[in-house]
């Protein structure tokens, strides 16, 4: 794997971001289940920004797997990354920010439709609730871009919401086809309860067949395996998979093979738990291409975590990455 280009290759839906700290019965007159991932249209979108436009914390660069490329390329990774923009003032702040970063890109740019955007309502608990409205975010078929980049990469990276759409499905299959056959590894995080469940079947067909590595939070796997977090890990590993079961407040578990590490939680207190899984997979896959133990890849995994839900939005502080490269201890038992 070594003569690869790039370290780590997604293909996702491209968003901006909104976070807005609401009440629980907003949520509830807006008929959103908490802690959960919902699609609205062009005018639910537009209602909820006018409805909120004085409370918005803050605005960044999203979508779940674009969240875990740029965090690797922040950090000095080779990525690249496959989307589809709208010809607007969004799809153009997509695109600068990845190309300051260093992340070799190819963005579609359509002119009918806006780029997308999600919409992340946090509650006084830190629990976020999610409205996507994927504009143009919809993946395009640059099948032979797709082809080239999953060749060059060392894993592909690919998360559940791309299901969301046809398209978004016809690429993936595309890219875990080519990766298959260029001997890259596939990473696939499953993404969101509900996802799960409206594609369990795919979901556990990818893992059996295709997956090398499996990101999975507690809801998840039970979805997934009916299973507890420790069991679902067994189940994947009796697969020949790598499985990293996100388990929140409790730490994580990281199964391999015939071993299993727990991942101890690092203390914090929760102001916005959007983005905790993307930049654990962003922290793990940092680990895994740099050839660290799988203890300390999980490790990092929590850290860069832990870091994201102190504050609103999915960004990390200034200091996470001098202590990302500094620190070495690391705990499982």
């Amino acid at each position: 794997m070594s003569a690869k280009q790039f370290d780590v290759f997604c293909t996702d839906h491209p968003m901006i971001d909104y976070t807005i700290e609401v009440e629980e019965h907003e949520l509830d007159e807006l008929g959103l289940p908490k802690g959960i991932g919902s699609a609205i249209d062009g005018r639910q979108r537009q209602e909820m920004l006018d409805r909120f436009r004085g409370r918005i914390k803050n605005t960044v660069v999203g979508g779940s797997g674009l969240n875990t490329i740029k965090t690797l390329a922040a950090f000095g990774k080779r990525t690249a990354f496959i989307g589809t923009i709208g010809n607007d003032e969004d799809g153009a702040r997509i695109s600068s920010t990845l190309e300051e970063l260093g992340v070799h890109c190819k963005l579609a740019v359509r002119d009918n439709y806006p780029t997308g955007v999600c919409i992340c309502l946090v509650t006084s608990d830190g629990e976020r609730t999610m409205a996507a409205d994927l504009g143009e975010s919809l993946i395009g078929s640059q099948r032979e871009t797709v082809l080239e980049y999953v060749s060059r990469a060392r894993i592909f990276h690919f998360c559940g919401y791309t299901w969301l759409s046809q398209t978004g499905r016809e690429v993936v299959g595309t890219a875990i086809a080519g990766g298959k056959s260029a001997r890259t590894a596939i990473s696939f995080d499953v993404s969101d309860p509900i996802v799960v469940q409206s594609h369990r079947t795919d979901f556990v067909n990818i893992i059996r067949d295709h997956a090398d590595i499996v990101f999975a939070n507690e809801e998840e796997a039970k979805s997934l395996f009916n299973h507890s977090p420790q069991e679902a890990a067994f189940s994947i590993q009796s697969l020949n998979k790598c499985a990293v079961i996100k388990l929140g407040s409790k730490g994580a578990l990281i199964g391999n093979r015939g071993d299993q590490f727990k991942i101890a939680p690092i203390a914090v207190d929760v102001v916005d738990t959007t983005g905790a899984g993307d930049m654990f997979a962003a922290g793990f896959l940092y680990g895994i291409t740099g050839n660290l133990p799988l203890p300390v890849a999980g490790y990092y995994g929590a850290l860069l975590s832990t870091d994201v839900i102190k504050h609103y939005g999915a960004t990390l502080s200034d200091d996470i990455y001098r202590q990302l490269t500094s620190k070495r201890r690391f705990i499982y038992h």
